[in-house]
């Protein structure tokens, strides 16, 4: 229901909100959420993928992690009241609130997502509910207005997914010590998926971040358009790789079998999703919602990238959850990612998506090699060790 909901919610943002904006904010608005995701990833330090393999389902250790979360708000309150009226590079200071509004949220998911997946989701699809209904209202047309709201939003999800399960305790000096101490084992592993999710930002808003670094023409709004849609079909994909995730990280049967069956997973996950995708917006386009006939071929493609990366992200959580090829994983991102900047400064801005879906294509066989290697690789020591 909660993830019918944030679809809904994304779709009539994109349909009766997005068009209206004045232009150049929606390309300017998806600029600063890309700058606030990086930012939040590096903050975080690789904690949201390292959490759910230390809490594992246990409420007692969630807790533990709590005072962090409330440093986290402390300090985002800090940064809001102080720079109220702070004109001189504003934009950095957006970015900088909804980044670590972000980093707060993805560390609190990384506590929860073991200890109750359907919460998990709440707190991914909520804020995104009330963004879109308060956006109807149409008191929201700038860019600094729309990223302000979003971190409100964050912020409320938080506060209610934290109260509703429980995860807080209190402060302590011991309780301190033993954070700090359980941080620092952790952070110690998280490395690589540090720098997996950053890349993974990057191939999912490369065609907003290059061309702010290489001398070509600044981003369209049909451009930013089909990015944004191409998100909402990515958001409603990862329910079921978070939910993936969350499975893996907390049985220990990673076997051979079960390496096909995420394999399996993930093709049909982009199959349903791109088909589905596609069928609607043939439907769209009939009755005319797309002002431009280059949106349609833009989103059109948004509809095949964004479900491949849902379906790699499937087989990347299983490899995560055995601690396996972390360091090609990071490999092929990066290739997407060169790639990216290579076509953007070389092709039209109408076939970049296309070519990033065909690299992506083969960065999901290259991926379900790997986790049937892994998981073969494991089954075959298991049964060497009985």
């Amino acid at each position: 229901m909660w993830q019918l909901g944030s679809f809904s919610a994304r779709l009539l943002f994109l349909l009766f909100v997005l068009p209206f904006l004045p232009s150049g904010e929606l390309a300017r608005y998806l600029f600063i959420t890309s700058v606030a995701v990086l930012c939040g990833r590096v903050l975080l330090l690789g904690l949201d993928g390292e959490l759910p393999l230390v809490v594992r389902g246990e409420i007692g250790r969630a807790r533990a992690f709590f005072p962090l979360i409330l440093v986290g708000w402390c300090l985002l309150s800090l940064i809001a009241l102080t720079g109220t009226g702070f004109e001189y590079g504003r934009w950095f200071l957006f970015a900088g609130l909804l980044g670590l509004a972000s980093a707060i949220g993805l560390y609190l998911g990384g506590i929860i997502r073991t200890i109750s997946p359907a919460d998990f989701e709440r707190l991914q699809n909520v804020p995104w509910i009330i963004f879109g209904v308060a956006t109807l209202s149409g008191k929201f047309t700038s860019a600094a207005d729309l990223t302000v709201l979003r971190v409100v939003c964050l912020v409320a999800a938080q506060v209610f997914i934290v109260f509703k399960l429980r995860v807080y305790g209190l402060l302590s000096v011991t309780g301190m010590l033993q954070l700090f101490m359980q941080l620092r084992g952790s952070l110690g592993k998280g490395w690589d998926k540090l720098i997996s999710n950053l890349t993974l930002v990057g191939i999912m808003r490369g065609f907003i971040l290059w061309p702010a670094i290489l001398p070509v023409a600044p981003v369209m709004d049909d451009l930013a358009f089909a990015v944004a849609c191409g998100e909402a079909l990515w958001q409603l994909g990862m329910v079921f790789a978070h939910r993936r995730y969350a499975h893996y990280s907390t049985g220990s049967d990673k076997n051979a079998e079960q390496g096909r069956g995420a394999v399996s997973s993930s093709v049909v996950l982009v199959i349903i999703l791109v088909g589905a995708s596609l069928v609607v917006i043939g439907l769209a386009n009939a009755i005319a919602v797309f002002p431009k006939s280059q949106s349609v071929w833009l989103v059109s493609q948004a509809a095949v990238f964004y479900p491949m990366l849902c379906g790699y992200c499937v087989l990347r959580f299983l490899l995560w959850s055995i601690r396996k090829h972390e360091w090609l994983i990071i490999a092929v991102q990066v290739g997407i990612i060169i790639l990216q900047g290579i076509l953007v400064f070389f092709v039209d801005s109408v076939y970049w998506m296309s070519a990033a879906a065909i690299a992506t294509f083969f960065g999901l066989i290259m991926l379900s090699i790997l986790t049937i290697h892994a998981t073969s690789d494991r089954n075959k020591a298991e049964s060497l060790s009985l």
